[in-house]
């Protein structure tokens, strides 16, 4: 969901074992209880390194503590009417396909990692750079989960959720890259950021954060409820989960109203799977999964592609209810720059 990848963004700024400056506080500032409790637990950047050093050890239940008690109280809402709205007629073809995808996407990935391993140097943008422990583990994580129900979604406990399934898939996201004999934790580079605490007055702080060759930059954090917060997740909280939860109900809303167009985007997924599973040379299986991830791009282009409304040429307000595409988080500037 797109209020989890704020969060993850917002909040992967660094960690690391680089001590923080100390905070310069002011003797005559006066604080609310809460500040003052979570004054002497831990400052703005204690909080974010404590996170980041949960998603090294593959512990997705930090991303969760590290949210407000009413933030996740809403959170886990938006996902329960989402269940509520969705209809088992229309979930339970989903399933299916993923557990067809169960048994016999690792398989076709194993042959190909197996023939890069032959090689070089393997093919990049191909199922050989890919790890088939990593595909297997986190196909059988989401399947075992809450998402395989539409009667578990109702009534989804997401600190449970991300105990199990988010460790789960944080591990399959650690073995997803396979480059041979060579390690290739994407988790790593996160013990490489130095997050310092700039300064903190009250509710308020400023921390900077430094990923190795890239200049450093500083965030304003707020204290919410005891829990430090990049200011603008804090700000834009209510507004953003509303927001997604309104977009994943109209989702749902128009699978059940227009089954037809869902019906044919798992056609176009199940049709993928029939041709890695027929496939049989590493030749044959090689291009079943290049046209396959083509096929699979250009279905998510159009997928997310705004709905053009009918009376486009009007001066009238569309009354389109299909969702619009996510807003990429104003804190996507923490993470370093993609070259």
């Amino acid at each position: 969901m797109a209020m989890f990848s704020g969060v993850v963004v917002a909040i992967s700024g660094g960690c690391s074992g680089t001590k923080s400056e100390p905070a310069n506080s002011k003797s005559g500032t006066s604080k609310s209880p809460a500040v003052e409790a979570a004054s002497k637990q831990k400052t703005a950047d204690v909080a974010v390194r404590e996170v980041l050093d949960g998603l090294r050890r593959r512990e997705a239940r930090a991303i969760w503590n590290f949210l407000p008690p009413s933030y996740r109280q809403k959170m886990q809402q938006a996902v329960r009417d989402f269940g509520t709205h969705c209809e088992d007629d229309s979930w339970r073809p989903f399933v299916t396909t993923w557990q067809r995808a169960r048994k016999i996407l690792p398989t076709k990935i194993a042959v190909l990692a197996s023939a890069a391993s032959s090689k070089v140097e393997g093919s990049p943008n191909t199922a050989g750079s890919v790890n088939p422990s990593g595909v297997v583990r986190l196909l059988n994580a989401i399947g075992d989960s809450e998402i395989s129900s539409v009667a578990r979604i109702r009534d989804i406990d997401l600190a449970k959720f991300f105990d199990k399934t988010g460790q789960e898939v944080l591990t399959a996201l650690g073995e997803w890259s396979s480059r041979g004999s060579e390690s290739s934790d994407p988790f790593e580079i996160l013990s490489q950021v130095e997050v310092t605490l700039v300064s903190a007055t009250g509710d308020s702080a400023v921390v900077r954060v430094r990923w190795p060759g890239q200049p450093a930059t500083e965030h304003v954090f707020v204290l919410v409820e005891g829990h430090w917060l990049p200011k603008s997740i804090a700000d834009d909280w209510s507004n953003g989960v509303q927001s997604v939860r309104n977009q994943a109900i109209a989702w749902a809303d128009e699978v059940r109203s227009k089954p037809e167009v869902w019906q044919s985007q798992l056609k176009t997924l199940n049709r993928v799977l029939d041709e890695l599973e027929n496939a049989q040379s590493v030749d044959e299986i090689k291009l079943a999964w290049t046209c396959g991830v083509r096929d699979l791009q250009l279905l998510l282009i159009v997928d997310l592609e705004p709905a053009v409304p009918e009376n486009a040429g009007s001066t009238e307000k569309s009354t389109s209810t299909k969702p619009a595409r996510i807003k990429k988080p104003d804190t996507e500037e923490l993470l370093p720059d993609v070259k």
